[in-house]
């Protein structure tokens, strides 16, 4: 059976993309925890073998934060992932589930929300608190 994430390298950049829909991924809690360490460990050893590409990006669903006052501190599995992105030098994230345009750029690792397929743009909203 394939995996649900995988990486590939396009000229002088690397690329892994993850499934950040736990909770879909399996059917019992113990299966989906299973699944995100597996899938966590498998990006860990992905990253370090890309350190030879300029470029390296993640792209997943969920982001690991979010401007979207009701849906912050939504996606820990993901927030929990921003210390290896910057331990592998990630240059980029590129992430979906919010259907507006975000960019944040922390620990020199740009973070891009582009939700913008699929469904009505979410309109602004201010931020409940100050993001990570």
């Amino acid at each position: 059976m394939k995996t649900p994430y995988y990486s590939f390298d396009w000229g002088n950049s690397h690329f892994a993309v993850l499934n950040s829909d736990v909770g879909n991924a399996a059917i019992s809690a113990g299966a989906k925890e299973t699944f995100w360490a597996e899938q966590t460990s498998w990006l860990e050893e992905d990253l370090k073998k890309s350190q030879k590409a300029t470029f390296r990006f993640v792209m997943a669903h969920h982001p690991p934060f979010t401007a979207v006052a009701n849906r912050q501190d939504q996606n820990p599995k993901m927030a929990a992932l921003t210390p290896m992105f910057e331990k592998y030098k990630v240059t980029a994230g590129f992430f979906g589930h919010d259907h507006n345009y975000q960019h944040y750029l922390k620990n020199g690792v740009h973070y891009v929300i582009t939700g913008g397929g699929g469904a009505p743009l979410y309109k602004w909203r201010s931020r409940t608190r100050r993001l990570p």
